[in-house]
C-alpha cells in the first residue's frame, strides 16, 4: 500500500509493519527494533564518553576467568575510573 509521500507500508501481521521510506530497503518499525537501536546508541555514547561497560566486563570475565567471582559493579566502576586517571593515554590535559 502506498502512502503518497514516497513511503510504502506492507502489513505482515496485525502489529508488525514493514516501512520503506524514500525508496530504500524496508525497515522494521516495531518497538522492539527501536529499543535495540537505542541500546546500541547508548553503548556507543558510553564508549565515546569513556564510561565503563560492566556487561562487557562480565562477558569477558566469564570467558577468560571461569570459576572466579567478578567484581561488583561499584568496585568495577571505581577501578576503571582510577585507571582512567592514572593512565590517561593521549589526553591533552
Amino acid at each position: 500500500m502506498a502512502t503518497g509521500g514516497g513511503e510504502t507500508v506492507t502489513r505482515r501481521e496485525a502489529d508488525d509493519a514493514i516501512v520503506s521510506i524514500g525508496g530504500g530497503p524496508p525497515r522494521d518499525a516495531t518497538p522492539a527494533r527501536w529499543r535495540l537501536r537505542l541500546a546500541a546508541l547508548a553503548r556507543a555514547l558510553h564508549r565515546i564518553l569513556g564510561a565503563p561497560d560492566y556487561d562487557a566486563y562480565l562477558a569477558h570475565h566469564r570467558r577468560a576467568h571461569p570459576g572466579e567471582p567478578p567484581l561488583p559493579r561499584d568496585e568495577f566502576a571505581r577501578r576503571r575510573l582510577e585507571e582512567r586517571h592514572t593512565r590517561p593515554g593521549s589526553r591533552c590535559c
